[in-house]
């Protein structure tokens, strides 16, 4: 078995932004999802979910997620991803937010 860390990163758009999609014959471990507020005043709304590809559904790991603005928040528990899994986010507003996660890939 072969281990490689990666980084990903995102501006979050208002639409399904994917932040990680597992390679398949691979499994991953997200360690931490760092989501910043890059606007200079306003606040971000963001949302954080794993689209399950065996289960063929989404699943929110936060949402509706309020960052102040010039501020960052981690979330720091692992989510383990199977092959072909797909990290997204979303915001309300464009311009707003960004992602970024370290991952160790697992093949």
């Amino acid at each position: 078995m072969a281990n490689t860390f990666k980084n990903a990163g995102v501006a979050i758009g208002t639409s399904a932004t994917t932040i990680y999609t597992t390679p398949s014959a691979t499994t991953a471990v997200i360690h931490a999802i760092y989501i910043s507020n890059v606007h200079g005043s306003a606040s971000a709304t963001v949302s954080i979910y794993v689209t399950d590809s065996s289960a063929g559904s989404d699943f929110y790991i936060g949402k509706n997620l309020t960052i102040p603005a010039g501020s960052t928040i981690v979330l720091d528990k692992p989510v383990n991803l199977e092959a072909t899994d797909i990290l997204r986010a979303l915001a309300a507003t464009s311009s707003t937010a960004e992602a970024f996660c370290s991952v160790l890939e697992i093949a």
